[in-house]
């Protein structure tokens, strides 16, 4: 329809695809016991590393409307703990999202030091073996 739509080919041109059936898979839902408990765990895993990485996973399990690419594209000014939200400029719906933090949420991130407006949150300390320093997570990282 692509080709159709731009006049590259007809439309007594357009192949006739066939039918594919498909069923979806489900994933696998925990207790919230069960998630907290491992929440906890990549807290005393990951602390002392980089708290982000707990960070990241507890918001995901907190805050629904936030996806994990919008998350990962979060730069230091579109965090601000002074009105207490998450700021995504281009989600996926192309209307800017607030995002309220709860009050727990707000004070881990007053305690944390804030880095440069355009540098990436979520992004490796330096120190950190197995990935550059400073660089965003999800980039070309891998277990060492």
């Amino acid at each position: 329809m692509w080709l159709r739509k731009r006049r590259v080919i007809t439309l007594a041109q357009v192949p006739e695809f066939p039918q594919i059936n498909f069923e979806l898979g489900w994933r696998q839902i925990i207790d919230p016991e069960t998630q907290q408990a491992i929440i906890n765990e990549v807290y005393q895993i990951s602390h002392k590393v980089n708290i982000k990485i707990w960070l990241g996973i507890k918001w995901l399990s907190v805050y629904i409307a936030l996806r994990p690419g919008e998350m990962l594209n979060l730069q230091e000014k579109h965090i601000d703990p002074n009105i207490g939200a998450l700021v995504i400029p281009h989600p996926k719906e192309k209307t800017p999202k607030i995002i309220p933090l709860l009050d727990d949420d707000i004070e881990v991130l007053r305690g944390m030091p804030r880095g440069l407006p355009e540098l990436y949150f979520f992004r490796h300390n330096p120190g950190v073996r197995w990935s550059e320093q400073r660089r965003q997570f999800g980039v070309g990282d891998r277990c060492a």
